[in-house]
């Protein structure tokens, strides 16, 4: 027998459906989300929003648009100035491109959902990250920066837990976010800006746009 918090539950997650598809507005979800424990407060308590994003970034982002990001992240990860090693995904949630040994995220619902990391660390990114130096050979970060407060503190705890010769790969969209996700959207820069602020940090930075996004790499 179903008990009343599981109905509202089950209530939620079909009208968030129904929201992906522009079926019902905002207001509706807002109201349904104070009966349901880890979607309280959504859209704008952070915590919240990013564990309901769980149900909704597949309909966000086709399959066709993340084998494409897959596809190029292995390409850079791969590539023939690559070391071999343990590898860290950051700001992770329910879906990482590429396998990662390790993913970071500050969303345990969101974590629970992603079957492509093999270690799972739920974690604040604008906090010290409870990895040692020179841990990783590989650092990624997908769709992530843009909504952080302390950039520069990430980007230096990136370059501290690679190992030498490690590199840091991020991905941003070249076109904005959306309406909804940019009420929390901390930075917003060109691609310019974004390759200036890595090599405060990185030195050298590669970048490419490509199929909307923006690529970047650099080498510790």
């Amino acid at each position: 027998m179903v008990d009343g918090a599981q109905r509202l539950e089950d209530e939620f997650l079909l009208k968030l459906v129904d929201f992906a598809y522009g079926q019902v507005d905002a207001s509706e979800i807002e109201k349904l989300s104070l009966e349901v424990s880890w979607a309280k407060g959504w859209p704008k308590d952070p915590v919240a929003f990013w564990n309901v994003e769980t149900f909704l970034w597949q309909r966000r982002i086709p399959k066709k648009k993340r084998d494409f990001i897959e596809t190029e992240l292995l390409k850079i990860k791969e590539s023939k100035d690559s070391t071999l090693g343990k590898s860290l995904d950051i700001g992770c949630g329910s879906y990482s491109y590429i396998v990662s040994d390790v993913g970071l995220d500050v969303s345990s619902r969101m974590l629970k959902f992603n079957d492509r990391i093999l270690e799972k660390v739920q974690g604040d990114l604008e906090e010290k990250w409870n990895f040692s130096s020179g841990e990783f050979s590989y650092v990624s970060c997908v769709f992530g920066l843009n909504y952080l407060n302390k950039v520069d503190f990430v980007l230096s705890e990136a370059l501290r837990v690679l190992s030498q010769g490690g590199k840091f790969v991020v991905v941003l969209s070249a076109k904005g976010v959306s309406a909804l996700h940019q009420q929390h959207e901390k930075q917003k820069f060109g691609l310019d800006s974004w390759k200036l602020l890595l090599e405060k940090h990185f030195g050298t930075v590669d970048s490419y746009e490509k199929e909307d996004l923006w690529f970047f790499f650099g080498i510790k």
